[in-house]
């Protein structure tokens, strides 16, 4: 596991999306078990990304299954919806992560309605 830098970390702790899972309202994938952890979603550059919003926050029980496939769909989709849009350009390289973002929302939706909790 690659550290964050003392001010990213400062930065994940002070942002209210960092502390609870991002993968509570998705109970298809299972109910939320544990404390909180910090999972790097992107490998880029064969290195885990440091970048604030490839970053995201899973109870201990999601972050051990994040390698399934329909998790990481689900954190996929999470993610490029966090970023900017020339974020995801600058790491598009020998994945298309426009595409990815495009299939991915109209697979699951609407990122930001689906977010809120009820």
């Amino acid at each position: 596991m690659r550290p964050i830098p003392k001010k990213t970390r400062e930065e994940l702790g002070n942002d209210k999306f960092m502390k609870t899972c991002c993968l509570w309202s998705h109970q298809i994938i299972g109910w939320c078990k544990g404390r909180i952890e910090f999972h790097h979603n992107l490998i880029y550059g064969g290195k885990q990304s440091n970048i604030k919003e490839t970053i995201l926050p899973l109870c201990k029980h999601h972050h051990s299954i994040a390698d399934y496939k329909q998790v990481k769909e689900f954190l996929n989709w999470i993610m490029l919806n966090r970023m900017k849009p020339i974020d995801i350009l600058n790491i598009s390289k020998a994945i298309d992560y426009v595409t990815m973002k495009r299939t991915l929302n109209k697979q699951y939706g609407n990122y930001a309605k689906r977010r809120t909790k009820e």
